[in-house]
């Protein structure tokens, strides 16, 4: 029933957007100096985290162009501080409902980073005259479906090319505003407040060590996930050979990785445990890291906008895609073979062959290049010295 429900709820909502173009035509105008402009970005943390380069871009070419931002509720949080940002939208599964608030804001352009039907309609139904949608190009995606592509022919179709670089593809959806940009930074703030309390925390540490090292050992999609064990051998490495203190860092959805990763640590005395902290606490907390050690986790993002050196263990993610990887301070490790994931086909996963490949992975392939890592971290540091 619910199915059933379900498509007939789509049927009439293509219906509104036929009406809606035979009355009003494509949104597909220019747009000459926008007042303001929507980004719709449902995903999760680091795929929230990439994204504020749009934000940014849009702020260098039209300052006084006002950025509004619909996605999670969690990422609100993560975005919270961002002067880039005028107003954030928490997406709520009522169509009606978000095509009411949309409307409201009178947007002169709207885009949405990745294909959706239901974002889709929403940005078109609210009246904008100007949206930029993906077409998917260099592989398939699942997420164009045929509702989808059916509204994708009233509005700018946006070239979004799987196994390049993904910040640069979203970057794409602002050209019909002329904004024209390679500038993939990403940008992450946290309060005064977090800084204080973080800086405390750190200082409390009974430690002599050299370095402050973060294991992030959890995966929000679990098919990322490295054995547990592994990150253990990882943390006693990094402290016996380079007299590290490691901080276990997860949130208490990531708890079973972070039991199985602290119960098998030797070094117990150089270990704390991070996982109860807010979203606003985690950020300072990794802006004040030596480097990360971690699988393909929102977290890792976070360490790159801060310019913390990462080490990401990709395994069966495509590394060319979102992985911080500029072969400097920001190293994959990826196993042999045609990776298994890719951004915009997350959904379709030989999940026997993903767990074989970040599997395969071994605990010298991560040390070794930690080993790279840090002598390239102690170059810079004696260099800026």
């Amino acid at each position: 029933m619910n199915s059933l429900s379900t498509i007939i709820k789509n049927i009439l909502l293509i219906f509104r957007c036929l009406i809606s173009f035979v009355l009003h035509g494509k949104a597909d105008k220019k747009v000459f100096s926008p007042k303001s402009v929507v980004i719709i970005q449902r995903a999760k943390l680091g795929d929230m985290i990439v994204t504020t380069s749009m934000f940014r871009a849009v702020k260098k070419v039209y300052p006084s162009c006002k950025v509004t931002v619909v996605g999670s509720a969690i990422n609100k949080q993560v975005l919270e501080g961002n002067p880039d940002i005028y107003k954030y939208i928490v997406w709520e599964d009522d169509v009606s409902k978000m095509i009411t608030k949309l409307n409201e804001g009178q947007y002169d352009f709207g885009c949405m980073t990745a294909p959706n039907f239901h974002s889709l309609c929403v940005l078109y139904l609210s009246g904008i005259k100007s949206i930029s949608a993906p077409l998917i190009t260099n592989g398939w995606s699942p997420y164009e479906t045929r509702s989808y592509k059916i509204i994708r022919n009233f509005v700018i179709k946006t070239e979004h090319r799987m196994r390049e670089y993904v910040p640069r593809q979203f970057l794409r959806l602002l050209e019909p505003l002329n904004i024209f940009t390679d500038d993939t930074t990403k940008y992450i703030y946290w309060s005064k407040e977090a800084e204080l309390k973080i800086t405390d925390f750190i200082s409390k540490l009974e430690s002599n060590q050299s370095m402050l090292i973060g294991v992030m050992p959890g995966a929000g999609n679990k098919i990322k996930q490295w054995p547990a064990e592994r990150f253990s051998e990882v943390a006693d490495y990094l402290i016996e050979k380079y007299k590290a203190y490691v901080l276990i860092i997860g949130s208490e959805s990531n708890r079973k990785e972070i039991d199985e990763t602290l119960v098998s640590i030797r070094n117990k005395d150089c270990v704390s445990e991070c996982s109860s902290m807010s979203i606003d606490e985690l950020k300072a907390l990794v802006s004040k890291l030596t480097m990360t050690v971690s699988v393909d986790t929102g977290p890792v993002f976070i360490a790159e906008a801060c310019g913390v050196p990462t080490l990401d263990i990709a395994g069966s993610i495509h590394p060319s895609e979102m992985s911080p990887n500029d072969g400097k301070y920001h190293i994959v490790v990826v196993s042999e073979g045609e990776p298994e994931i890719f951004t915009m086909n997350a959904r379709i996963i030989n999940f026997e062959k993903a767990k074989e490949q970040i599997e395969s992975i071994t605990v010298s392939m991560v040390t070794k290049k930690a080993d790279e890592l840090i002598e390239k971290i102690r170059n810079r540091t004696s260099v800026i010295s």
